[in-house]
């Protein structure tokens, strides 16, 4: 009987040391990755200044890896994508950012609407731009009214297109997406 609870002794003294062993852990990278993140954030803005977006983009991935759930991050690194001239993946990190967000983000509905425009995606850009204007008409309607007139004409534009061409829309849809490699031979 007193081995027994020599044994039962031992073993809760291992189970302690490991519960204790893992709150450390925890702890500390619990408090470990927004002093970590905030530190980055500032590294990435250091970058951004100094024109050096290679690492700003780098720097801000780690952040996203750490906190993935922040709009914030997303936005930032949309921006840092645009100047590095990878728009589509921009396009992705604006949508995180909105998908992300607590509250209504105008600025990432601002910032895709004017990049959508430039893609040619002019019925999404103008969603967009409306988005913002609805999430804050005061702040927005006068800061984006060119860009929405703009998108709107661009919109209009393509859907004239689509009503003139018509199923030809489609083809020439469809070729667009043939690679280039592909009709060398042709």
């Amino acid at each position: 009987n007193s081995t027994y609870l020599k044994i039962e002794a031992k073993s809760v003294r291992a189970m302690i040391r490991l519960i204790l062993l893992t709150l450390t852990i925890l702890s500390t990278s619990c408090f470990a990755a927004p002093d970590t993140a905030k530190k980055l954030r500032r590294d990435a803005e250091s970058f951004m200044v100094n024109k050096d977006y290679v690492s700003a983009e780098k720097t801000l991935t780690k952040v996203i890896r750490l906190e993935p759930n922040v709009a914030s991050n997303y936005f930032k690194r949309a921006r840092v994508l645009q100047r590095r001239g990878k728009r589509e993946s921009a396009v992705r990190d604006l949508r995180r950012a909105i998908e992300n967000s607590e509250k209504p983000y105008d600025a990432a509905h601002i910032s895709l609407g004017k990049l959508l425009r430039r893609l040619g995606r002019c019925e999404e850009a103008v969603t967009h731009l409306r988005k913002a204007i609805e999430i804050n008409p005061k702040r927005n309607e006068m800061k984006i009214k060119s860009e929405m007139n703009a998108a709107s004409r661009c919109a209009n534009r393509y859907g004239d297109i689509r009503k003139i061409l018509g199923n030809s829309f489609e083809t020439l849809q469809d070729f667009k997406s043939v690679p280039e490699n592909a009709l060398r031979h042709v």
